[in-house]
């Protein structure tokens, strides 16, 4: 197999998703290709960062729903919750935390299209093409990972906050739902323009930067 047929499986195969006998090929070629192969690693290394974020995260929500449980309780009965214990939810919700993943891959998204050479002249982007081609093939795959983990945060994050509507005032939970169904809907038309134009790198930003608005505002409720 070439280069080109090789870098668009990259991803599948680092995430185990290849039928065993492309897998095979995918991977007999990254062994000796050197470019391939270090494309592997990072995708490899960045699966890593990823799976542990979402297993810290997914850790730390269900004992924040427990402990949540408990404060709503104390609140209920006229007691305080306990010193720092609401201190302690919001510092994990901060979105420094919540978006920490979600930056990395933005960030890594960005450099990516800068290195696509976005603001180049025309004879330089001409004299580059071929290399900016495989560079824009590697920021759409990143596109497609920022995609999945914004809609895995969102998954997480809108679990907590159904869980605490019942306890939130009737009023907030009304403006939750507006600008929510807001940013939906602009999640919706973002992400069909992307979808009609999947080369260009810019709709991709204004679509990450939607679902974005969408964890800041769950963020806020959850916090």
């Amino acid at each position: 197999m070439k280069c080109e047929e090789v870098r668009p499986h990259l991803e599948d195969l680092c995430a185990g998703e290849l039928e065993s006998d492309l897998s095979g090929r995918v991977m007999e070629h990254a062994q000796a290709c050197v470019e391939c192969r270090r494309e592997l690693d990072l995708l490899k290394a960045e699966d890593r960062l990823y799976r542990s974020y979402a297993a810290h995260l997914g850790c730390r929500l269900s004992n924040e729903t427990a402990l949540w449980g408990r404060v709503s309780a104390r609140l209920r009965s006229g007691e305080r919750a306990p010193s720092g214990m609401t201190g302690a939810l919001r510092s994990f919700f901060s979105p420094r935390r919540v978006a920490y993943a979600l930056v990395l891959v933005v960030l890594s998204v960005a450099g990516t299209l800068v290195t696509v050479g976005i603001l180049q002249d025309s004879e330089s982007r001409t004299a580059s093409r071929i290399s900016d081609d495989r560079d824009l093939e590697s920021a759409m795959r990143s596109i497609a990972r920022a995609e999945r983990e914004y809609l895995e945060a969102i998954r997480l994050l809108s679990g907590i906050v159904e869980k605490r509507k019942p306890s939130l005032d009737p009023e907030l939970v009304a403006e939750l739902e507006r600008n929510l169904k807001a940013i939906d809907e602009n999640i919706a038309a973002t992400r069909q323009a992307f979808r009609e134009h999947p080369s260009d790198p810019e709709l991709a930003l204004y679509m990450l930067a939607a679902y974005a608005k969408k964890v800041e505002i769950l963020q806020e409720i959850a916090s």
